[in-house]
């Protein structure tokens, strides 16, 4: 799984500014107050001046990561509404709410509407800032609570927390001596975000804050977002400003006079969706098809492209981090026989045991309807406008949780929201703030540990077998079940799998039971049962962790119970062979292999080296 969120941040920083309250604009002393703090609020930043504004449009410049682009925002005052757009020769995209939804517009050009949880309650208190309603509670109601005092150097600041109606709370921080907000803390879905205001200027009778700083509270200040506005002017926007954009033009072709393609793929024994891929005429790379990831090429591909990426940003996954990624527009991405001209591309080392490997997925889902046979292990792509579903399958439908499909279901009757993700080689993971909302690490007495590795750095929690897991239908009823699957329990603090309204990820040990078809148009993907259906996801019947050291492997750790611990192999112990092969024949997929072969398998090690060696044999069994 890999997650890139796309922020601006232009309308939330500017229209947190004024985060202040239904409180009246006379002046009061007393500042412990909320809704006296916020009328001093009001009365600095311009006062009754705000009475007659129904409407702001900033236009201006951001830099982050290195890479400038423009900046545009449209708030409809009166309202809520808003609209904020980036552009630059490397990246570009929006973000609006039209009143009713949020939506977004990626790099790619496609536009959608959000449907999670974090969007939902993003959107509501940006839309409060937007419409001013903490000076305006007519506009939408909130709950605010005064936090006392914050010193910073020779600074006092009044701290605020404000709760709109239906929405979720956010601190405001207001200077003691000039009564303007300098920030406001949110905590979204996976991190805090913080926002500084700066360069406050009057424009017509009100103040703005015209540089704002914005980042992750764990970020450093040189990896925050920066942005200067340029001008603000009062301009109605029109009644389309707001609305989810048209589709746009067409930047894919197929064959002449086809309308769909069907390619074979391969599914490796760790559970990867391998495609062929061509980048500028070049290749063929090997791709995974990640529903989470969009196209990123590592530097290996870039070079043998001539690519030069721009810029240091920062991208965040599965990991408690983060990964410094560069961009860049390549030519021609080739797939089968379709071809998708001038794309946006993130390079950085997603794949460092397999440079040429690439990663593929979230912007064919957008233009194509997509297929997986399990049965004849092949992918058809078909342009939307000439698909009809014909199969027996179960239709799922899904919203967007960023840039990937969430669908509501259950696991052993605890309903929650789920992430169907082909990049997480996984059967289950259920993320921190679920598994620990219903204890199921006690329920489920996990405690095989376990370690993955993610964009962000590794991943760690425990292990399990869960009872059923259900994907509701259209009237939110179970449509399928799996029985038993492999479950992760994350019990990380941040990143994704500690973010706080998505109860799990169900990945490819899992969904390659079914025939799959992604049809985005429609939100929906079409489930049928195949020959893989049924079959357990058997866990590692070794119980050995290692990674590769020169030409063999050391131990990671054992875990507790299993042959490789009865076997009196500890953490740190080496291993030079496995069947009398070093790690240059057992890597990925391979080893994966090895390791989960079916219980009663004999796995002779040699384990040290020279005098000191020793051979170890294991009977492999299952321990979950």
């Amino acid at each position: 799984m890999l997650e890139f969120a796309w922020k601006t941040g232009l309308a939330l920083t500017v229209a947190a500014s004024f985060a202040v309250s239904k409180a009246q604009e006379t002046p009061a002393s007393d500042l412990s107050d909320a809704p006296s703090l916020m009328a001093q609020v009001k009365a600095a930043s311009g006062g009754s001046a705000w009475d007659s504004i129904r409407a702001l449009h900033f236009r201006g410049t951001a830099i982050h990561g290195g890479l400038s682009r423009t900046t545009e925002e449209w708030d409809d005052v009166a309202t809520g509404r808003y609209l904020t757009r980036s552009a630059s020769s490397l990246s570009s995209g929006a973000e609006g709410f039209d009143g009713v939804s949020t939506w977004i517009t990626t790099r790619d050009g496609s536009s959608y509407l959000m449907g999670d949880e974090d969007s939902r309650l993003g959107a509501v208190d940006l839309s409060y800032r937007v419409a001013r309603a903490f000076w305006y509670p007519d506009r939408l109601a909130s709950t605010m609570q005064s936090l006392g005092e914050e010193h910073e150097g020779s600074r006092t600041f009044y701290i605020v927390s404000i709760t709109p109606a239906a929405g979720r709370p956010f601190t405001i921080w207001i200077d003691q001596k000039t009564k303007l907000l300098d920030r406001f803390i949110e905590q979204e879905a996976e991190a805090v975000v913080v926002t500084r205001l700066l360069d406050y200027r009057e424009v017509h009778g009100i103040k703005l804050p015209f540089r704002i700083e914005q980042g992750r509270a764990s970020d450093k200040p040189e990896q925050y977002d920066i942005q200067t506005i340029g001008s603000v002017d009062f301009e109605m926007p029109t009644e389309n400003t707001f609305s989810l954009p048209a589709r746009p033009a067409a930047d894919s072709s197929f064959p002449a006079g086809e309308h769909s393609c069907t390619i074979p793929f391969e599914l490796t024994a760790d559970n990867e969706i391998i495609v062929s891929v061509t980048v500028n005429g070049k290749g063929p790379f090997p791709a995974e098809f990640d529903s989470g990831g969009g196209f990123i090429l590592g530097p290996s591909v870039a070079a043998q492209l001539s690519l030069k990426a721009q810029g240091t940003n920062q991208t965040y996954g599965g990991g408690e981090g983060s990964v410094t990624s560069g961009r860049a527009v390549v030519d021609s991405i080739g797939i089968g026989g379709i071809r998708l001209s001038q794309q946006h591309v993130r390079v950085f080392d997603v794949f460092p045991e397999e440079p040429n490997k690439m990663i593929v997925g979230s912007e064919l889902l957008q233009r194509f309807v997509i297929r997986f046979d399990f049965d004849k292990m092949l992918m058809t792509i078909t342009d939307p406008s000439y698909f009809a579903y014909s199969g027996s399958g179960i239709a799922i439908p899904f919203h967007f949780q960023s840039n990937q499909p969430e669908v509501y279901g259950a696991v052993d009757g605890m309903a929650g929201t789920f992430t169907i993700d082909t990049g997480d080689n996984g059967s289950l993971l259920l993320l921190a703030p679920f598994a620990k909302r219903y204890s199921l690490y006690e329920r489920y007495r996990s405690t095989i540990p376990y370690g993955g590795s993610a964009v962000g750095g590794g991943t760690y929690g425990t292990m399990a077998r869960a009872g059923i897991v259900a994907l509701f239908g259209q009237d939110g009823r179970p449509a399928l079940e799996s029985l038993h699957p492999l479950a992760s329990l994350s019990r990380q603090k941040s990143g994704y799998d500690a973010n706080r309204y998505v109860s799990g990820n169900v990945g490819l040990a899992l969904l390659k039971q079914f025939n799959l078809t992604f049809d985005y148009q429609h939100q929906q993907i079409f489930f049928e049962k195949n020959h893989l259906y049924g079959q357990p996801t058997p866990y590692n019947r070794t119980g050995l962790h290692v990674k590769v050291k020169g030409s063999g492997w050391i131990v990671i750790s054992c875990d507790p119970g299993s042959p490789a611990a009865e076997a009196n192999i500890k953490s740190g112990d080496s291993i030079s062979t496995m069947n009398g092969f070093g790690s240059e024949y057992f890597t990925g997929p391979a080893l994966y292999a090895l390791f989960h072969q079916s219980a009663g398998t004999r796995l002779t090690l040699e384990m040290g080296l020279g005098v000191e060696s020793r051979k170890v044999e294991l009977i492999l069994r299952d321990i979950l």
